[in-house]
Protein backbone atom coordinates (compact mmCIF):
# COMPACT_ATOMS: atom_id res chain seq x y z
CA UNK A 1 0.00 0.00 0.00
CA UNK A 2 1.36 3.52 -1.09
CA UNK A 3 2.43 5.51 2.06
CA UNK A 4 -0.59 8.35 1.69
CA UNK A 5 -3.28 5.31 1.43
CA UNK A 6 -1.85 3.93 4.42
CA UNK A 7 -2.06 8.05 6.02
CA UNK A 8 -5.70 7.59 4.61
CA UNK A 9 -6.42 4.56 6.30
CA UNK A 10 -5.32 5.16 9.45
CA UNK A 11 -7.55 8.78 9.65
CA UNK A 12 -10.29 6.31 8.58
CA UNK A 13 -9.65 3.77 11.51
CA UNK A 14 -8.98 6.70 13.73
CA UNK A 15 -11.78 8.90 12.97
CA UNK A 16 -14.52 7.31 10.66
CA UNK A 17 -14.86 3.54 11.95
CA UNK A 18 -12.13 1.51 13.78
CA UNK A 19 -13.38 -1.34 12.86
CA UNK A 20 -13.11 -0.34 8.74
CA UNK A 21 -10.56 -3.66 6.84
CA UNK A 22 -8.56 -3.29 3.36
CA UNK A 23 -10.42 -4.89 0.98
CA UNK A 24 -7.55 -3.96 -1.72
CA UNK A 25 -4.39 -2.28 -2.30
CA UNK A 26 -6.03 1.13 -2.24
CA UNK A 27 -9.81 0.19 -0.83
CA UNK A 28 -10.91 -0.25 2.67
CA UNK A 29 -14.78 -1.12 3.73
CA UNK A 30 -16.44 0.71 6.46
CA UNK A 31 -19.40 1.50 8.43
CA UNK A 32 -21.37 4.54 6.35
CA UNK A 33 -20.07 8.13 7.65
CA UNK A 34 -23.70 9.48 6.80
CA UNK A 35 -25.56 9.87 10.37
CA UNK A 36 -28.96 9.56 8.92
CA UNK A 37 -27.95 5.99 7.85
CA UNK A 38 -27.88 3.24 10.40
CA UNK A 39 -27.50 0.15 8.54
CA UNK A 40 -24.65 -1.41 10.44
CA UNK A 41 -23.06 -3.64 7.58
CA UNK A 42 -19.85 -2.93 6.38
CA UNK A 43 -19.77 -4.59 3.24
CA UNK A 44 -22.04 -1.79 2.07
CA UNK A 45 -19.88 1.15 2.28
CA UNK A 46 -16.73 1.48 0.06
CA UNK A 47 -13.15 4.10 0.05
CA UNK A 48 -11.05 4.43 -2.39
CA UNK A 49 -7.69 5.40 0.03
CA UNK A 50 -5.79 6.56 -2.96
CA UNK A 51 -8.17 8.93 -4.49
CA UNK A 52 -10.06 9.63 -0.88
CA UNK A 53 -13.86 9.44 -1.87
CA UNK A 54 -16.01 7.15 -0.60
CA UNK A 55 -19.61 5.40 -1.47
CA UNK A 56 -22.34 3.63 -0.03
CA UNK A 57 -24.14 1.42 -1.83
CA UNK A 58 -27.10 0.87 0.73
CA UNK A 59 -27.93 4.74 1.32
CA UNK A 60 -26.21 6.06 -2.24
CA UNK A 61 -24.84 8.29 -0.28
CA UNK A 62 -21.03 9.30 -0.84
CA UNK A 63 -18.15 12.13 -1.86
CA UNK A 64 -14.93 13.00 -0.45
CA UNK A 65 -12.73 12.37 2.64
CA UNK A 66 -13.48 15.21 4.02
CA UNK A 67 -16.78 15.14 3.26
CA UNK A 68 -16.99 12.43 6.10
CA UNK A 69 -15.09 13.75 8.48
CA UNK A 70 -17.50 16.60 8.34
CA UNK A 71 -19.90 14.15 9.30
CA UNK A 72 -18.04 12.67 11.95
CA UNK A 73 -17.82 16.59 13.37
CA UNK A 74 -14.29 16.48 12.70
CA UNK A 75 -12.81 19.78 11.12
CA UNK A 76 -9.59 19.43 11.65
CA UNK A 77 -7.98 16.45 10.80
CA UNK A 78 -4.85 17.28 8.45
CA UNK A 79 -5.52 15.00 5.10
CA UNK A 80 -2.56 13.96 2.46
CA UNK A 81 -3.63 16.09 -0.37
CA UNK A 82 -4.74 14.09 -3.59
CA UNK A 83 -2.50 14.45 -6.47
CA UNK A 84 -3.43 15.70 -9.51
CA UNK A 85 -2.58 13.04 -11.92
CA UNK A 86 -5.12 10.84 -9.79
CA UNK A 87 -7.36 14.10 -10.41
CA UNK A 88 -6.67 13.51 -14.48
CA UNK A 89 -7.48 9.72 -14.10
CA UNK A 90 -11.09 10.38 -14.51
CA UNK A 91 -10.42 11.70 -17.94
CA UNK A 92 -8.60 8.32 -18.88
CA UNK A 93 -9.97 5.91 -21.12
CA UNK A 94 -11.11 2.60 -19.99
CA UNK A 95 -9.04 0.03 -19.60
CA UNK A 96 -9.91 -3.49 -21.70
CA UNK A 97 -9.62 -6.78 -20.40
CA UNK A 98 -9.48 -9.80 -22.44
CA UNK A 99 -12.56 -11.30 -23.09
CA UNK A 100 -11.08 -14.64 -22.60
CA UNK A 101 -10.57 -13.94 -18.78
CA UNK A 102 -14.13 -15.27 -18.25
CA UNK A 103 -13.54 -18.74 -19.63
CA UNK A 104 -11.81 -19.00 -16.16
CA UNK A 105 -15.37 -18.61 -14.79
CA UNK A 106 -17.51 -21.28 -16.69
CA UNK A 107 -19.08 -22.60 -14.29
CA UNK A 108 -23.32 -22.90 -13.61
CA UNK A 109 -24.03 -19.71 -10.84
CA UNK A 110 -25.80 -22.32 -8.91
CA UNK A 111 -27.36 -19.70 -6.24
CA UNK A 112 -29.03 -17.82 -8.72
CA UNK A 113 -29.95 -20.59 -10.45
CA UNK A 114 -31.96 -22.30 -7.05
CA UNK A 115 -33.05 -18.24 -6.56
CA UNK A 116 -35.48 -18.84 -9.83
CA UNK A 117 -33.23 -17.87 -12.86
CA UNK A 118 -32.55 -19.37 -16.12
CA UNK A 119 -29.34 -20.98 -16.53
CA UNK A 120 -29.38 -19.65 -20.63
CA UNK A 121 -30.16 -15.98 -19.12
CA UNK A 122 -26.90 -16.65 -17.14
CA UNK A 123 -25.12 -17.88 -20.13
CA UNK A 124 -25.73 -15.03 -22.38
CA UNK A 125 -24.55 -12.40 -19.70
CA UNK A 126 -21.41 -15.00 -19.24
CA UNK A 127 -22.38 -14.74 -15.64
CA UNK A 128 -20.10 -17.38 -13.51
CA UNK A 129 -18.63 -18.80 -10.74
CA UNK A 130 -15.38 -18.33 -8.72
CA UNK A 131 -14.34 -21.68 -7.64
CA UNK A 132 -11.54 -20.45 -5.45
CA UNK A 133 -12.83 -17.03 -4.23
CA UNK A 134 -16.96 -18.40 -3.65
CA UNK A 135 -18.11 -15.81 -5.68
CA UNK A 136 -20.66 -15.45 -8.31
CA UNK A 137 -18.75 -13.00 -11.31
CA UNK A 138 -20.65 -10.48 -12.98
CA UNK A 139 -19.03 -9.29 -16.19
CA UNK A 140 -18.83 -5.54 -16.18
CA UNK A 141 -18.75 -3.96 -19.99
CA UNK A 142 -18.98 -0.62 -21.45
CA UNK A 143 -21.22 1.37 -23.75
CA UNK A 144 -18.74 -0.27 -26.51
CA UNK A 145 -18.93 -4.01 -25.49
CA UNK A 146 -15.72 -3.86 -24.05
CA UNK A 147 -14.80 -5.77 -20.88
CA UNK A 148 -13.52 -3.56 -18.47
CA UNK A 149 -14.16 -4.92 -15.31
CA UNK A 150 -15.22 -7.86 -13.07
CA UNK A 151 -17.27 -8.10 -10.13
CA UNK A 152 -17.68 -10.76 -7.53
CA UNK A 153 -20.51 -11.48 -5.62
CA UNK A 154 -20.77 -13.26 -2.50
CA UNK A 155 -21.78 -16.53 -1.80
CA UNK A 156 -21.16 -17.68 1.54
CA UNK A 157 -22.71 -16.22 5.24
CA UNK A 158 -20.48 -13.40 6.60
CA UNK A 159 -18.54 -12.93 3.51
CA UNK A 160 -17.42 -9.50 3.00
CA UNK A 161 -17.85 -7.12 0.73
CA UNK A 162 -20.85 -8.68 -0.75
CA UNK A 163 -19.51 -6.91 -4.11
CA UNK A 164 -16.18 -6.79 -4.86
CA UNK A 165 -14.86 -5.62 -7.75
CA UNK A 166 -11.96 -7.87 -8.94
CA UNK A 167 -7.83 -6.44 -9.07
CA UNK A 168 -5.92 -8.98 -7.69
CA UNK A 169 -8.10 -11.65 -7.98
CA UNK A 170 -7.15 -11.38 -12.00
CA UNK A 171 -3.47 -11.63 -11.65
CA UNK A 172 -1.19 -10.97 -14.47
CA UNK A 173 -3.97 -10.80 -16.43
CA UNK A 174 -5.09 -7.12 -14.97
CA UNK A 175 -2.39 -4.40 -15.39
CA UNK A 176 -0.36 -3.02 -12.81
CA UNK A 177 -2.66 -0.62 -10.87
CA UNK A 178 -5.64 -1.70 -11.91
CA UNK A 179 -8.81 0.61 -11.20
CA UNK A 180 -11.38 0.18 -13.20
CA UNK A 181 -14.08 2.99 -13.72
CA UNK A 182 -17.42 0.89 -13.05
CA UNK A 183 -19.55 3.42 -11.70
CA UNK A 184 -18.83 5.46 -15.39
CA UNK A 185 -21.36 2.82 -16.83
CA UNK A 186 -25.16 1.42 -16.16
CA UNK A 187 -24.54 -2.76 -16.60
CA UNK A 188 -26.43 -4.16 -19.78
CA UNK A 189 -26.36 -0.74 -21.45
CA UNK A 190 -23.94 -2.55 -24.39
CA UNK A 191 -26.85 -4.93 -24.71
CA UNK A 192 -29.44 -2.78 -25.06
CA UNK A 193 -28.74 1.03 -26.36
CA UNK A 194 -29.88 0.26 -29.84
CA UNK A 195 -33.43 -1.22 -28.61
CA UNK A 196 -36.69 1.20 -28.95
CA UNK A 197 -39.02 2.25 -26.63
CA UNK A 198 -38.29 3.56 -22.99
CA UNK A 199 -35.05 2.23 -20.60
CA UNK A 200 -35.75 0.73 -17.54
CA UNK A 201 -33.36 1.65 -14.98
CA UNK A 202 -33.26 -0.72 -11.34
CA UNK A 203 -30.53 -0.78 -8.65
CA UNK A 204 -28.68 -4.12 -9.27
CA UNK A 205 -27.42 -7.21 -11.31
CA UNK A 206 -29.87 -9.12 -9.66
CA UNK A 207 -33.27 -7.11 -10.65
CA UNK A 208 -31.73 -6.03 -14.18
CA UNK A 209 -31.57 -9.75 -15.03
CA UNK A 210 -34.78 -10.78 -13.30
CA UNK A 211 -36.40 -7.45 -15.38
CA UNK A 212 -35.17 -9.13 -18.89
CA UNK A 213 -35.95 -12.73 -17.28
CA UNK A 214 -39.80 -11.67 -17.21
CA UNK A 215 -39.32 -10.09 -20.55
CA UNK A 216 -38.21 -6.65 -20.71
CA UNK A 217 -35.45 -6.41 -21.99
CA UNK A 218 -34.35 -3.10 -22.42
CA UNK A 219 -33.15 -2.95 -18.46
CA UNK A 220 -29.77 -1.64 -16.85
CA UNK A 221 -28.63 -1.02 -13.68
CA UNK A 222 -26.91 1.34 -12.05
CA UNK A 223 -25.22 -0.96 -9.41
CA UNK A 224 -26.11 1.01 -6.49
CA UNK A 225 -28.70 3.61 -5.19
CA UNK A 226 -27.36 6.73 -6.99
CA UNK A 227 -26.90 7.67 -10.18
CA UNK A 228 -23.08 9.18 -11.19
CA UNK A 229 -22.43 11.67 -13.63
CA UNK A 230 -21.19 9.53 -16.35
CA UNK A 231 -24.52 7.13 -15.85
CA UNK A 232 -26.07 10.11 -16.33
CA UNK A 233 -24.33 11.12 -19.18
CA UNK A 234 -25.29 8.19 -21.06
CA UNK A 235 -28.86 8.97 -20.21
CA UNK A 236 -28.90 12.06 -21.71
CA UNK A 237 -27.22 10.88 -24.68
CA UNK A 238 -29.95 7.85 -25.34
CA UNK A 239 -32.63 10.59 -25.28
CA UNK A 240 -34.94 8.09 -24.72
CA UNK A 241 -37.96 8.10 -22.33
CA UNK A 242 -36.61 6.55 -18.49
CA UNK A 243 -38.20 4.38 -16.02
CA UNK A 244 -37.44 3.96 -12.75
CA UNK A 245 -37.60 1.24 -10.98
CA UNK A 246 -35.24 1.11 -7.89
CA UNK A 247 -35.64 -0.45 -4.14
CA UNK A 248 -38.72 0.30 -2.28
CA UNK A 249 -36.19 0.98 0.39
CA UNK A 250 -35.53 4.13 1.48
CA UNK A 251 -32.05 4.21 0.28
CA UNK A 252 -33.99 3.68 -3.38
CA UNK A 253 -36.58 6.38 -2.42
CA UNK A 254 -33.96 8.60 -2.25
CA UNK A 255 -31.99 7.47 -5.06
CA UNK A 256 -35.45 7.40 -7.20
CA UNK A 257 -35.75 11.73 -6.41
CA UNK A 258 -31.99 12.15 -7.16
CA UNK A 259 -31.76 10.55 -10.50
CA UNK A 260 -35.57 11.63 -11.39
CA UNK A 261 -34.41 15.12 -10.67
CA UNK A 262 -31.13 14.99 -12.59
CA UNK A 263 -33.14 13.31 -15.92
CA UNK A 264 -35.70 15.77 -15.90
CA UNK A 265 -33.55 18.85 -15.75
CA UNK A 266 -32.22 17.55 -18.77
CA UNK A 267 -35.31 17.10 -20.36
CA UNK A 268 -36.35 13.59 -20.49
CA UNK A 269 -39.24 12.15 -20.12
CA UNK A 270 -39.21 9.87 -16.79
CA UNK A 271 -41.76 7.91 -15.22
CA UNK A 272 -41.20 5.79 -11.68
CA UNK A 273 -42.63 2.33 -11.11
CA UNK A 274 -44.84 1.95 -7.45
CA UNK A 275 -44.70 -1.41 -6.14
CA UNK A 276 -45.41 -3.16 -3.27
CA UNK A 277 -42.34 -5.25 -2.82
CA UNK A 278 -38.61 -5.02 -1.36
CA UNK A 279 -36.57 -5.08 -4.86
CA UNK A 280 -37.97 -5.89 -8.26
CA UNK A 281 -36.37 -8.98 -8.39
CA UNK A 282 -39.50 -10.38 -5.32
CA UNK A 283 -41.71 -9.22 -7.79
CA UNK A 284 -43.57 -12.71 -9.29
CA UNK A 285 -42.44 -13.15 -12.48
CA UNK A 286 -46.03 -14.16 -13.61
CA UNK A 287 -46.78 -10.55 -12.62
CA UNK A 288 -44.31 -8.24 -13.28
CA UNK A 289 -44.97 -6.64 -16.68
CA UNK A 290 -48.65 -5.89 -15.42
CA UNK A 291 -46.68 -4.28 -12.04
CA UNK A 292 -44.33 -2.70 -14.45
CA UNK A 293 -46.81 -1.62 -17.01
CA UNK A 294 -49.94 -0.23 -14.68
CA UNK A 295 -47.78 1.27 -12.17
CA UNK A 296 -45.73 3.91 -13.66
CA UNK A 297 -46.19 7.43 -12.93
CA UNK A 298 -44.99 10.43 -13.78
CA UNK A 299 -41.83 11.76 -11.76
CA UNK A 300 -43.15 15.56 -11.25
CA UNK A 301 -46.69 14.55 -10.33
CA UNK A 302 -44.63 12.65 -7.06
Amino acid sequence: MRQDSSKVFSIVRTYLDSGATLSGNDEAIMLCPNPDHQDRRRSNCSINLRKQVWHCFSCGDGGSLHKALRYAKQYSVNVPSVSPMVALEEQEEDVVLDKRLLAAYEYYADPWIEAGFNADLLDDHNIGYDIHNHRITIPLFNKDGDLIGISGRATRRGQEPRYKIYKSELGKFAPYDYSPKTHSHLWRFNQCNQLDGPILVVEGFKAALWAVQCGYKKTVALCGASMTQQQTRLLIAHDKPVILMLDSDEAGRRGTQNCGIRLCRAGLAVTVVDYGYPAPDDIPSDEFLYVLTNNQKEFNTL
